[in-house]
C-alpha cells in the first residue's frame, strides 16, 4: 500500500527535445522539482546516449499506460523556476511543428531568443572509491595523478579543463576512471550565456556628511540635483577623477552600487521628435476602418492591403496599430528583411515611443533577451521584427501586420522548422481571434487568389500619396545595344546618359543588380576550366576587393590561382557581373560623383546598413548600387532615377516562381523613383523585353501580370491550383542517395494507385530527380515533388511514407511543406 501511495504522488513531464524526432517523451519528475513543475519550463533530460535541454509541454499525474514506471528516466535538472514559454506559444509551436513536419523541440528552441540558450557542461566528480584511492594510493600512474588533481580541486572539475599533462587523451582517461568506479561524469547546465548588464551608480547616503574638499562638494552638489548618477557621468559633471569617488565611498560620503540596465537596440532613436498622425486619404481611411471593425468585433479576418508603391500602406499600419494600443491591446509588425526594420522602427518610435521593441537576428544576444523580456512582461506592446518575431510572447496581442507579405524571406529555408512567417502569423491571428493585415504592392499569386475567392478581404490603395504619378519606365533592348557597339555593354548608353542628367540636376540615382561580388565565374580562356566549389555544384564568385573566390552557399573560400590548374595557362577571365563590378564601372564613368554599394558584403559589420542608408537619405551620396536590399519599402524623395542593369538571369531560373519574382523585383524597385515632388523614371536593361513579367512590372500593372501568370500556373498544375510538398533526399554518397529517393518515390506512387481516395488526378508524384543545385555543402540532393488538390492528401501520403523508412534512411529525408524555392 505505501508503494501505491508513492506512485500516486508522482508527477510526470511530457518533454519535447530538440532532436530529429516527431514524438514527445515522458520523464519522471523527482520530488525536489514538484513545486516548480509547470509546462513551458526547460529541463535537462537523458536522451539515448545524449543529455539534452528539453521543453516541458505537459504535466501528468499518471505515466503512459504502455510504459512501465521503471522504464521511465528522470529529469536531472529543472532550469526555470517559472515558465518562459506561455500556453499560447506552446500551442502555436505545436501547430508549426505538426504542419511543417518539424521536431517540436526544435520549433520551441527557434521561438526563444538565442541568448537564452543553455550550454550543457560535462563534469568529472570524485566518487567515494576515488577518494579512498587518493588517500591510499602510492602509484605514479596517470590515473592516480588525475585523481589527486581532482582531490586538490575539491573533488570535481570540468571535463574539458583537465590538463593534457595527464595524457594526450584526458577525456578517454576520465572515461576509464568512470568505468572503474573512481569518478562519475555528469552533465550540468551552465549559466545562461547572457547575463544582466550592470553599471555602477552613485547616490547620497541617508545621513548627511560634510565634504572635505571642493571636489567632494561638487560631487555632492551633483547628486543633490538627481538621486543617482552613473560613475562615468558623475565624474564628468563634477570634474573629478574616479579615484575621488572611490575615496568618498570609503568614507561614507556617497554610496556606490551596481544597477541593472537594459540593452536597448533603439536607444539611438530615443531623442526623435514624436510625430502627429497624417490625415488619411479616403482609400486609407476605408482600409483602416475595415481592420478596426474586425478588431472591435473580436473577429479573425485576413486583409490584403494591396496598394501601389508610394500609396501610404505604412500610414494605414500605424493608424491601425495606434487604435489597437489605445484600446489596451498589443500589435506585432513583421518585415521581411533586417534592412527594412530601421525605417519602420523610426516611424514606430516616433509614434509609440518606449512601447516599441525590436526583434531580429542582427541584435546582440543580450539585446534580444532584454527585448524579449520586455515583450513578455507587457512593457513593450508594439513589436517590429523579422520572421522569427512571429513567436514574440506579446501580452494581449490583437493585431498582426505583415509588410511586403509576398517576400520569400518570410520562409525559413535553412534548418528546421521550415515555417513561413506570414502563414504562421495568419494561423496565430486565427487562434487569437484578431485581424491580420497583409500589405504589398505585388502580392504573392496565392495571396491574390485568396482575395479573389473571398477567403481574404482585399483593401485597395490605387493612388500614390498626393496623386503623384508612377515613374516613366523604359525597357532598353540590350540586343540592339550589342548590335550598336558590336560588343556587350554592362551599362547602356541610355542608362549612362540618364544618370549624368539626373545627378547634374542635384537628384539621386539607385541602380540595382541582384547579384553580388565582382564576377560570378572564373574561367580559363585557353582550356575552358571553370573554378567550382568542391562542396557545391556552383561556380565560385570572385570578390576583387578582398581578392578571393568564394561559394555563396557553403562559404568555401580560396585565393584565385595565378595560372590555370589544368593547363597552366595565364588566360584567366572573369565572367558575369556583380554589384562590386557595377560599382567599379560607375566610378570609372562618373569619377566626381559619390557612390556607395549596399549588399551583403558591405553590410557585414553592425550598423553598416543604417550608415549607408542614412548617408543616402541625407544626400551625401549621389548613386546607391545594390542588390534587392534596395528594392523594397524605402522612401527617398530625392530619387528620381532607378536603373536595373540585368534581370535576365532571374527569368531563366528553373523555378516556376521565377516570373513572379522578377515582376515583384521590377515593380518594387521602380516604386523607389518619383516619391517626392519631382517625377521619376526607370530604365530596365534586358535581352527579353517582350516577356510579360517585365512588361507588367515596368507598368506596375499587377492585374495584367496575374492574368498571364495564372494561366501558366493552371496549365502546369502549380499553386494556387495545388498544394506542394517537396521531399528532399540529401546524402554524401550519390548512388545511395539516388537509391533512397527511388525507394521513396516508388512507395508514394504505389500509395496513390492503391487508394481509391487518391487518384493520379488528385495526387501527383514527380521525380525523383536531381535538384537544380544538385550538390550542396558536400551532399547530393534529390527531389520528389508531391502535388495534390488538398494538403490533407499529401500529408496522408507522407505520414504513411515515413514509417516505411529505417531510422538511418529518415536522417537523409527532409520534407518541406509549401516550398517557396525549388532550387
Amino acid at each position: 500500500m505505501p508503494e501505491v501511495e508513492t506512485l500516486q504522488s508522482d508527477l510526470f513531464a511530457e518533454v519535447a527535445v530538440p532532436a530529429a524526432v516527431t514524438s514527445t517523451y515522458t520523464y519522471r519528475i523527482p520530488l525536489m522539482f514538484h513545486a516548480q513543475a509547470e509546462p513551458g519550463c526547460r529541463v535537462v533530460v537523458p536522451f539515448g546516449r545524449q543529455t539534452l535541454v528539453g521543453y516541458v509541454v505537459a504535466i501528468h499525474e499518471q505515466p503512459p499506460p504502455d510504459l512501465p514506471l521503471h522504464d521511465l528516466k528522470a529529469i536531472t535538472h529543472w532550469i526555470d523556476e517559472t515558465p518562459i514559454i506561455n500556453a499560447e506559444i506552446l500551442a502555436l509551436t505545436r501547430w508549426v511543428a505538426d504542419y511543417y513536419y518539424a521536431p517540436w523541440g526544435e520549433t520551441l528552441k527557434a521561438a526563444l531568443p538565442a541568448g537564452l540558450d543553455i550550454v550543457l557542461e560535462e563534469w568529472v566528480v570524485l566518487t567515494d572509491a576515488g577518494r579512498q584511492a587518493v588517500a591510499q594510493g602510492t602509484s605514479r600512474s596517470r590515473e592516480q595523478h588525475l585523481l589527486a588533481w581532482l582531490a586538490k580541486l575539491g573533488g570535481e572539475s570540468l571535463l574539458d579543463s583537465i590538463p593534457k599533462d595527464f595524457g594526450t587523451k584526458p577525456r578517454q582517461l576520465a572515461r576509464d576512471l568512470e568505468r572503474d568506479g573512481f569518478v562519475s561524469i555528469t552533465v550540468r547546465p551552465s549559466e545562461s550565456r547572457v547575463r544582466a548588464k550592470q553599471r555602477l551608480v552613485a547616490r547620497l547616503p541617508n545621513h548627511t556628511a560634510t565634504p572635505a574638499s571642493p571636489a567632494q562638494a561638487r560631487v555632492i552638489h551633483c547628486l543633490l540635483e538627481t538621486q543617482t548618477k552613473t560613475l562615468t557621468d558623475l565624474a564628468r559633471q563634477a570634474q573629478v577623477s574616479p579615484a575621488v569617488l572611490r575615496q568618498m565611498a570609503k568614507k561614507g560620503l556617497i554610496e556606490i552600487s551596481p544597477e541593472t540596465v537594459r540593452r536597448d537596440p533603439l536607444a539611438h532613436l530615443a531623442d526623435l521628435p514624436s510625430t502627429t498622425p497624417l490625415e488619411l486619404t479616403a482609400e486609407q481611411r476605408q482600409a483602416y476602418e475595415a481592420v478596426l471593425d474586425a478588431h472591435d468585433r473580436g473577429r479573425f479576418q485576413t486583409f490584403l492591403l494591396h496598394g501601389v508603391t508610394g500609396s501610404g500602406k505604412t500610414e494605414v499600419y500605424l493608424a491601425a496599430i495606434s487604435a489597437v494600443v489605445e484600446r489596451g491591446g498589443s500589435a506585432l509588425m513583421l518585415a521581411p528583411e533586417i534592412g527594412l526594420t530601421p525605417m519602420l522602427s523610426r516611424r514606430l518610435i516616433q509614434r509609440f515611443g518606449p512601447l516599441v521593441a525590436l526583434l531580429h537576428s542582427s541584435l546582440s544576444p543580450g539585446e534580444r533577451v532584454d527585448e524579449w523580456e520586455r515583450i513578455r512582461s507587457g512593457a513593450a506592446r508594439v513589436v517590429i521584427g523579422t520572421r522569427s518575431a512571429v513567436f514574440a510572447p506579446l501580452v494581449n496581442l490583437r493585431l498582426i501586420v505583415v509588410d511586403e507579405e509576398h517576400d520569400a524571406s518570410y520562409k525559413q529555408s535553412e534548418g528546421a522548422p521550415h515555417y513561413h512567417g506570414r502563414d504562421t502569423a495568419i494561423l496565430r491571428a486565427s487562434r487569437l481571434g484578431c485581424p491580420v493585415l497583409l500589405g504589398s504592392a505585388t502580392p504573392a499569386v496565392e495571396t491574390f487568389q485568396n482575395a479573389l475567392s473571398g477567403k481574404y478581404t482585399r483593401l485597395v490603395l490605387s493612388q500614390r500619396i498626393g496623386n503623384r504619378t508612377l515613374p516613366e519606365v523604359t525597357l532598353v533592348d540590350m540586343r540592339k545595344v550589342f548590335e550598336r557597339h558590336h560588343a556587350a555593354r554592362f551599362v547602356s548608353d541610355e542608362l549612362q546618359t540618364a544618370i549624368a542628367e539626373t545627378c547634374a540636376q542635384g537628384e539621386q540615382v539607385m541602380v540595382l543588380l541582384n547579384r553580388r561580388g565582382f564576377a560570378s565565374c572564373w574561367l580559363c580562356r585557353e582550356c575552358g576550366f571553370v573554378a567550382e566549389c568542391p562542396q557545391c555544384s556552383v561556380t565560385l564568385t570572385y570578390h576583387r576587393a578582398d581578392h578571393y573566390l568564394t561559394c555563396h552557399y557553403c562559404g568555401y573560400t580560396v585565393p584565385p590561382p595565378r595560372r590555370c590548374p589544368t593547363c597552366r595557362g595565364e588566360g584567366m577571365a572573369y565572367i558575369g557581373e556583380g554589384t562590386e563590378q557595377l560599382e567599379t564601372r560607375l566610378r570609372e564613368l562618373f569619377p566626381t560623383l559619390s557612390i556607395a554599394r549596399l549588399d551583403r558584403d558591405t553590410t557585414r559589420r553592425r550598423g553598416a546598413f543604417e550608415r549607408i542608408f542614412n548617408d543616402f537619405a541625407t544626400g551625401s551620396l549621389d548613386i546607391l548600387v545594390g542588390t534587392q536590399m534596395i528594392a523594397k519599402g524605402h522612401d527617398f524623395p530625392n530619387v528620381t532615377l532607378v536603373g536595373v542593369v540585368s534581370v535576365d538571369a532571374g527569368l531563366m531560373m528553373p523555378d516556376f516562381r521565377a516570373p513572379e519574382r522578377i515582376f515583384q523585383l521590377i515593380a518594387q524597385v521602380s516604386g523607389r523613383a518619383g516619391r517626392g515632388d519631382r517625377p521619376g523614371r526607370v530604365i530596365v536593361q534586358t535581352y527579353r523585353p517582350e516577356h510579360y513579367a517585365l512588361a507588367a512590372g515596368c507598368q506596375q500593372d499587377y492585374e495584367a501580370f496575374f492574368a498571364q501568370e495564372i494561366i501558366q500556373r493552371r496549365e502546369a498544375y502549380y499553386p494556387p491550383f495545388c498544394a506542394l510538398a517537396n521531399v528532399m533526399i540529401r546524402h554524401e554518397r550519390e548512388l545511395e542517395g539516388q537509391a533512397l529517393a527511388e525507394k521513396a518515390a516508388c512507395y508514394l506512387r504505389a500509395l496513390t494507385k492503391a487508394s481509391a481516395r487518391w487518384s493520379p488526378e488528385s495526387v501527383r508524384v514527380l521525380g525523383p530527380a536531381l535538384a537544380p543545385l544538385a550538390r550542396l555543402r558536400g551532399e547530393y540532393r534529390f527531389q520528389i515533388l508531391l502535388k495534390s488538390r488538398q494538403r490533407r492528401q499529401a500529408r496522408q501520403a507522407l505520414e504513411r511514407l515515413l514509417p516505411e523508412l529505417t531510422d538511418t534512411e529518415r536522417r537523409h529525408v527532409f520534407i518541406e511543406i509549401d516550398p517557396i524555392d525549388l532550387m
